[in-house]
């Protein structure tokens, strides 16, 4: 079974199924890089302020969520080239793809501001 037909086989079941599998997908793999790498997640999370955290500087609210979004941008990026591969190559399917990817990082924030086990944390 090629990708595409994957991706046909879950579209059959409703308009809603693809995004949701990728977006679970990405989760997924996300979840299990910072269970099992932390230290190298939290090192990307923090390239973007490293300077500042270097230097001793305060880091503002602005910067943690600039932090928030340089962490989305791989599941937007997954989900872009994912997508575009099983639909042909084209933009509209890499621009889906990325809006696809990010429910991954929306749904970190859904389950960490819920009551119970997850917590968003290793």
């Amino acid at each position: 079974m090629t990708l595409a037909e994957a991706k046909a086989t879950i579209d059959g079941f409703s308009p809603l199924a693809f995004p949701v599998v990728l977006a679970f997908a990405l989760w997924s793999a996300q979840w299990a890089v910072r269970r099992f790498a932390p230290k190298a997640w939290e090192f990307m999370a923090d390239l973007i302020i490293a300077d500042k955290l270097k230097a001793g500087e305060v880091v503002t609210r602005f910067d943690l969520a600039f932090r928030k979004a340089w962490q989305a941008i791989p599941s937007a990026v997954v989900g872009a080239v994912a997508l575009s591969v099983m639909g042909g190559g084209s933009f509209r399917d890499a621009a889906l793809g990325a809006v696809y990817g990010l429910l991954a990082p929306a749904l970190h924030e859904v389950l960490k501001a819920l009551p119970g086990p997850y917590g968003g944390r290793r």
